[in-house]
């Protein structure tokens, strides 16, 4: 955010607007642009999707998406009435449930690529 002045105060000097005035129909694209990003990506857990819109608020652009953020801009929840508590007890019960389910998971990776090698003495024989 850069002020009239010309002067770069970072983001904590940019006005928020919470929620965005913007109409449903907006929010709801947004909002199934970023829940399929967010599957796209194999997200887990928690992150921030940032969208920007069109001044005349006809097209929306994807900006970034910040799978580790460094904050996790609360107020951004508050519309969702949902308490901090809550969220952080519903990220653990996540990562406890990917946990479970991934522990007895083997991965196997079959591959020839050595054996061309053991013409030049490069592969052991056991």
């Amino acid at each position: 955010y850069i002020s009239e002045e010309g002067v770069s105060k970072g983001m904590a000097s940019a006005k928020r607007l919470v929620p965005a005035p913007i109409d449903r129909e907006t929010e709801r694209k947004i909002s199934e642009y970023a829940e399929s990003f967010f599957r796209e990506i194999g997200g887990q857990g928690i992150a921030r999707i940032d969208f920007l819109l069109s001044k005349d608020k006809q097209r929306i652009y994807f900006n970034e998406i910040n799978t580790i953020p460094g904050s996790l801009a609360f107020y951004l929840w508050k519309k969702k009435k949902v308490s901090f508590s809550k969220l952080v007890d519903r990220l653990i019960e996540l990562g406890f449930e990917r946990y479970n389910s991934r522990k007895n998971i083997t991965n196997v990776f079959e591959s020839n690529v050595l054996s061309g090698f053991e013409k030049v003495g490069g592969v052991k024989k056991i």
